[in-house]
């Protein structure tokens, strides 16, 4: 069990209306410590801000979706005035990397996208859909390979008009009405490739209404030195109709890895990350120095013997794992 005496902040990472987000160091006994991110929620703002229930969701949800390519809660747990989430960390940003290299390859294209569809069908195969896929959602792990982000800062109970600041990778769905289903993940799959392989997307306009636009007029253009295969699968996922769109119903989801684009790949040995990935990074360990704080220093608003809870029963169990009955009883969520 991991203690506020066993996590050291090195540095703020984020901040947002009711959280501070830190990366930490955490060393339990006599385990090797390890980095992670750190998200310290106030009780008070979370009830301020009416976002209760989406906090207990979100922690109800990542606890039963773990996966290699996913970023992972470690644990959660709580003191009197905050909550705090431990989750799995990355600084290495998709985005940044396919800014630095220009474009990709399709090799490597294949090796991201793989993962990535890995991901996000084992998601669908849970009932939920990731909704807001861009690569600045996507991480890249110390050992090189994908790391997708999905927490309520940017997927789960996200506010519909968030997906601004990923506009060009925004399905048709979004853009005709506003609605967001697993089909949906599969268009901005289609963005994806096309951003890997191209080094730009291909509804790019100056302003969020033109992308739009240009989204419903689905008017792609392919350079002369895009893949074929890719061409083909970009076509495929990036049609209008979800009803028409591969990936609609649940035998696509084997149809898509068996696209010729994924042509030679075993994806029992994606899973298990036995693929050598096409980049690896120089990482720089920021352990705990003397300017490291613990947490305990930090937030010091533990329980007193005998103290109960000012704020109820809102916060109660958070960090616990419960059966799905309990849960269902307790927030009324659909479970998984």
């Amino acid at each position: 069990m991991i203690e506020k005496e066993d996590i050291m902040c090195i540095e703020k990472t984020g901040l947002g209306p009711f959280w501070e987000e830190f990366l930490v160091f955490i060393e339990v006994g006599k385990s090797v410590g390890r980095l992670y991110s750190l998200r310290v929620m106030k009780k008070k703002k979370i009830i301020d801000y009416g976002e209760c229930d989406m906090v207990h969701n979100e922690y109800y949800v990542r606890s039963r979706i773990r996966h290699p390519f996913l970023i992972n809660t470690i644990c959660g747990f709580q003191d009197y005035e905050h909550l705090f989430l431990v989750s799995e960390q990355s600084q290495n940003h998709l985005s940044s990397l396919i800014s630095s290299e220009g474009r990709f390859s399709a090799k490597v294209s294949r090796f991201y996208m793989a993962e990535i569809l890995l991901a996000i069908q084992h998601l669908h195969s849970k009932g939920l859909t990731y909704g807001f896929l861009s690569p600045k959602n996507m991480m890249i792990g110390d050992d090189g390979h994908i790391k997708l982000k999905y927490d309520f800062l940017n997927k789960i109970d996200c506010v519909v008009g968030d997906i601004e600041h990923n506009i060009e990778y925004a399905s048709m769905d979004y853009a005709d009405n506003g609605e967001l289903e697993p089909v949906s993940d599969y268009w901005s799959m289609g963005i994806v490739l096309y951003h890997m392989l191209g080094g730009i997307t291909p509804f790019a306009a100056p302003d969020m209404d033109s992308v739009i636009a240009r989204i419903r007029m689905n008017r792609i253009r392919f350079p002369e030195f895009f893949d074929k295969h890719a061409r083909d699968l970009i076509s495929k996922l990036l049609v209008a109709s979800p009803r028409n769109r591969l990936g609609y119903v649940e035998e696509d989801a084997e149809a898509i890895r068996k696209h010729p684009f994924f042509e030679g790949i075993s994806w029992e040995d994606v899973l298990k990350k036995r693929t050598k990935p096409p980049f690896l990074f120089n990482i720089t360990r920021k352990e705990h120095t003397s300017k490291s704080a613990s947490l305990r220093i930090l937030y010091t608003t533990d329980y007193l013997p005998d103290q109960k809870d000012g704020y109820g029963q809102t916060f109660r169990g958070y960090g616990a794992i419960y059966s799905p009955d309990t849960h269902r009883k307790i927030w009324r969520y659909g479970y998984i």
